[in-house]
């Protein structure tokens, strides 16, 4: 048994020495392949030492036994360690290719939130010009109304199908209001021109073109109904009345 422990005092200094001045030409695993690799070599060689000229009655038998299964079971690590190694260099080799992967996909992301993001500016930018024209449109209104001695009031918010209610000491007009940042067609709810069929000559389309300018151009259209064609868009439930037919009325 003293040979035995000799020869493994010795073992560990040879297998320490030789992973030591190994491990700055082997990777991390190859220093651990050699370091078991000489340690199982060298633990079969001391307890086979020992059993040919030992003194113990049972470590004669049992020391090559051991020495098997411990070779057995070396080989079993020595054959994970050098699959993971595998895995390791072919993940390491597709990493150029997966980080190629990962930066395409981070830009498409990145292009698709900043389209995402344009499409939200463009639409609120639309949405804050159409609110700016159609409060010039009211404003411009609301002082003709008043030019000419009657006495208007904003509705526009009580969805009535017109925006304003404009009276006299003798009549009331009930007026739509649409307006355009320069000239174009003119959209009419379904609700707007049912009101104006049912109010008839009461009803007024009140259409101004240029409303941002300092002079816009106001064209006014009693009983709108009756005056002017439009064409009916099923698909978005509207009337759509051409810049033409509105001009045209005061030819």
């Amino acid at each position: 048994m003293a040979v035995f422990v000799f020869t493994f005092i010795i073992s560990f200094i040879i297998i320490y020495g030789l992973y030591k001045s190994c491990e700055d030409s082997y990777s991390e695993i190859e220093g651990y392949l050699n370091l078991i690799r000489v340690g199982s070599f060298l633990a079969t060689f001391g307890l086979i030492f020992d059993y040919i000229i030992g003194d113990g009655k049972y470590i004669r038998f049992l020391t090559p036994c051991i020495a098997i299964l411990t070779s057995f079971i070396v080989n079993l690590i020595i054959t994970n360690i050098r699959e993971e190694d595998k895995r390791v260099k072919k993940w390491k080799a597709e990493k150029p290719d997966r980080e190629r992967h990962e930066e395409e996909y981070e830009r498409k992301c990145q292009r698709e939130d900043n389209e995402r993001k344009r499409q939200e500016q463009d639409k609120l930018a639309k949405e804050q010009a159409k609110v700016k024209v159609e409060m010039n449109a009211m404003n411009h209104t609301m002082k003709f109304e008043r030019s000419k001695y009657r006495n208007p009031v904003d509705v526009s918010s009580l969805n009535l199908g017109y925006d304003i209610k404009s009276s006299d000491s003798s009549n009331t007009r009930f007026i739509e209001v649409k307006g355009r940042t320069e000239s174009g067609d003119v959209e009419i709810t379904s609700n707007e021109w049912s009101k104006a069929k049912e109010l008839d000559n009461n009803y007024f389309l009140y259409v101004v073109f240029k409303a941002n300018s300092d002079y816009p151009d106001l064209y006014t259209v009693q009983n709108p109904a009756k005056k002017l064609n439009a064409t009916f868009d099923s698909q978005n439930d509207k009337y759509i009345i051409s810049r033409n037919e509105i001009t045209n009325y005061y030819s």
